[in-house]
């Protein structure tokens, strides 16, 4: 960063921007196991390798959300499908998404503008609280997938040993011989421990927000929360530890500060919106105030205010 703003370097060029808005989103993430391929076999890649055979094979599933079950709901249906799925999920139970309508007004600019309001801890709370909103599996999916293990149990042909392990954790997946692994789980309840051999582990565990590493020339101006975000400011810019006027902005970048409808691409026109109107210092778009049946006060007085971040 220079006294002209920021030094931005790419591979069609380098360019001076007194303002700069990252929007790349997430990474997949993968527990740091023994499995060298682990990257390789991600919900993310999923079809990617799809075509693969899977036929007779010993599959496991890592990972109780909507792409797990899709995963499993995909290899069930192949023309030959494996001969075993162990379906490990940390969760007491496959438990279905909140998509029910007051519950879905957490995906409102007036709840996003609210949630950063709200003290640390309060947002920490909401955030686990409402988790199911985005991370729980539809009821189509579950519906569709019981129904077919259920087929699943009563077929005499092509028939897939399912073992469905929930409130269980993998503990470790390590390489085996010829190509297969071996997997160590641990039931969270029981302490129980197992191990078994498959030949493919397929990982839809999540992701998760990393800094990009193009931003390591300006690490040291930039302030970071316990949950390791970027500190953002309302208009999703990062609060730089410098008096120069150029500015860098986050998207997918805040669910700590903004909610979990951040991360998600519902609210990316308001976000755009808001960092339009930040950079011109006008209200080039007009953001009026939507209709929700709930009240999310701003502050005592219903008005924004700031808020003092611990950093």
């Amino acid at each position: 960063m220079g006294t002209d703003g920021f030094h931005v370097e790419t591979n069609s060029g380098r360019y001076v921007a007194s303002n700069v808005s990252v929007g790349i989103g997430k990474k997949p993430y993968v527990p740091n196991f023994d499995d060298p391929d682990r990257t390789r076999y991600h919900s993310a890649n999923f079809m990617e390798r799809a075509p693969a055979s899977y036929a007779g094979q010993d599959i496991c599933v890592v990972g109780g959300g909507q792409s797990a079950a899709e995963i499993v709901e995909y290899l069930l249906n192949l023309p030959t499908p494996p001969a075993t799925i162990h379906w490990i999920c940390r969760r007491p139970m496959l438990l279905p998404l909140d998509d029910s309508p007051f519950v879905n007004e957490i995906y409102t600019p007036a709840f996003a503008e609210y949630f950063y309001s709200l003290p640390e801890a309060a947002r920490a709370r909401l955030n686990e609280s409402l988790k199911m909103t985005s991370d729980g599996i539809s009821m189509r999916t579950l519906e569709s997938l019981y129904s077919r293990l259920y087929r699943n149990n009563i077929e005499t042909e092509s028939h897939t040993s399912v073992h469905l392990k929930c409130s269980c954790e993998v503990l470790n997946v390590a390489k085996r011989h010829e190509g297969r692994r071996s997997v160590t789980t641990r039931n969270t309840l029981t302490d129980f421990r197992e191990e078994f051999d498959c030949d493919k582990v397929l990982y839809a565990t999540g992701y998760r927000y990393e800094t990009p590493a193009f931003l390591d020339g300006i690490a040291t101006l930039l302030t970071f929360l316990p949950s390791g975000e970027i500190c953002l400011n309302e208009d999703f810019s990062a609060r730089l530890k410098t008096s120069k006027k150029a500015r860098l902005f986050l998207q997918n970048a805040g669910v700590s500060q903004f909610g979990l409808a951040d991360q998600n691409l519902s609210l990316s026109a308001w976000r755009s919106a808001k960092i339009v109107n930040s950079i011109l210092g006008r209200e080039y778009y007009t953001l009026d105030k939507e209709s929700v049946a709930t009240s999310f006060p701003l502050s005592q007085q219903g008005a924004p205010h700031s808020r003092k971040i611990a950093v």
